[in-house]
Order: structure tokens, then sequence, then C-alpha cells
């Protein structure tokens, strides 16, 4: 009978950490306006990292951008992706890029290393031309140069959008 009782109680309490758990993964799009020529989005929240040279993307996709079309931005002048990066060791890359979930596609040019054991942020060319002329799910991407050396993205990543 109390191994029942203790069953019961531990499927209450998954249960419950689970609904609980899930209550804080809702989507919120971050929007800071900067100045009058520059707004900044938070994409990629939580950290990300990896001990591998495979793509890895965080596996909770509220931790990603949804709904984001460049058109929705009037008098662009420039995207540029702004990953914060961090290498435990100066031998070896973080790699990070930007990759459209809804197609499945990488964004081209897009790609930012840093080998900095100081976490910072990295910029990447423009790329305005790159993203596409939709509505898409955007995520990040992150892999070590080298197998087994530890890299990370940091507890938020940006996309500035500067205008005219």
């Amino acid at each position: 009978m109390l191994k029942n009782e203790i069953r019961r109680f531990s499927f209450i309490f998954y249960v419950f950490f689970l609904v609980v758990s899930g209550c804080k993964k809702e989507t919120i799009i971050k929007e800071t306006v900067i100045n009058d020529k520059l707004l900044r989005i938070e994409v990629g929240r939580n950290g990300i990292s990896s001990l591998d040279t495979s793509w890895i993307m965080s596996e909770f996709p509220t931790y990603n951008l949804p709904d984001f079309n460049k058109n929705d931005y009037k008098n662009v002048d420039s995207i540029i992706f702004v990953p914060s990066m961090y290498s435990d060791t100066s031998i070896n890359k973080c790699i990070v890029e930007l990759f459209n979930i809804t197609d499945s596609v990488s964004i081209k040019n897009t790609i930012v290393e840093s080998n900095s054991s100081d976490w910072g942020f990295r910029y990447s060319k423009n790329i305005y031309d790159a993203l596409p002329d939709k509505r898409i799910f955007l995520g990040m991407r992150i892999k070590s140069e080298h197998k087994d050396f530890y890299v990370s993205t940091g507890i938020v990543s940006y996309i500035y959008i500067y205008r005219h």
C-alpha cells in the first residue's frame, strides 16, 4: 500500500512539474527601440552550448523568434545578426548562425565565429538580402570547431535592424 501511495505522489509531482515548467516557456518577442535608427530584437534566448562539430539548436521552440518578416519594418537600411558567444579555449572557435526553421535552411552570410573565452557580442555583415521576403520562424544554431571543446551562446542574442 505504501508503494502505491509513493507512486501516486510521484506521478502527481511529475505532472505538476511538467505543467509548471511548461508555463515558463512562453513566446515573447522582445523588441527594444535603441534610437530612431536602431531596433534590437531578441533571438536565441537562454544559451545553447555544445561540445560537438555538428549543428545543434535549442530543443525549446519558444526560445527562437516566431513570425519574423523583414518587410514588417519600414525604411530598413541593414539587418545585422549579433550573437553572444563563448569558447573555453582560444584554440577552438564557437560557430553560430541564423537558421530559417520554417524552410529548414540556414540564412546565408550569418555565420559568426569567435575563439574568445570572454563572453561577448560578435557582429555579422548585413544580412538583409539573405533573409526571405516572407514570414518565417527564425532560430540559432551552434557548433564547436573541434570535437570535445565547449562552446556556448549567452543568455540572449540579437538581430539589429538599422533604419535610414
